[in-house]
């Protein structure tokens, strides 16, 4: 790099100068190996096997059979049941009304059953069998909590 340098600045003196300075010549390049000498990649090169004397017969143990092992199958996904709304996310959003009817047909406070009933399943997908209780089959609906620490859903 500095050799370029200098070699630049005693150009463009000598260019104002008025006299010329001739670059060095670079070295010539080397000459490329004849073509005798350079393997083809047309001809493949054959392997060398090397040759051993034979050596007597000696009884051999068989290898162990190699028993196929079945393929793999992954467990069948459990499908939840429509018809009993009882796995969490078994329902969809528009089934949560008929669901909802069912679970609060038997309270006297019919309208906030229903109200928080069809709240707890569009979030959790999934309304307990019956009137009341069975809250273990939906977790969601069970441990969904109000501020007070009460459940929130009926």
């Amino acid at each position: 790099m500095l050799f370029l340098v200098v070699f630049l600045l005693v150009q463009s003196k000598a260019h104002i100068i008025g006299a010329t300075i001739e670059a060095p010549t670079p070295a010539p390049a080397p000459a490329p190996a004849p073509a005798s000498q350079i393997p083809s990649d047309s001809t493949p090169e054959t392997p060398v096997t090397p040759t051993t004397p034979e050596t007597p017969a000696t009884p051999t143990t068989p290898p162990a059979p190699v028993t196929p092992t079945p393929p793999a199958t992954p467990p069948a996904p459990v499908t939840p049941d429509p018809t009993d709304g009882t796995t969490e996310g078994s329902l969809k959003p528009e089934e949560c009304a008929p669901r909802c009817e069912d679970r609060c047909s038997k309270t006297h406070h019919r309208k906030p059953c229903l109200f928080y009933c069809k709240y707890c399943c569009a979030k959790c997908l999934c309304v307990p069998p019956g009137t009341y209780g069975n809250k273990e089959v939906c977790p969601c609906y069970n441990d969904w909590k109000t501020k007070e620490g009460g459940p929130k859903c009926p």
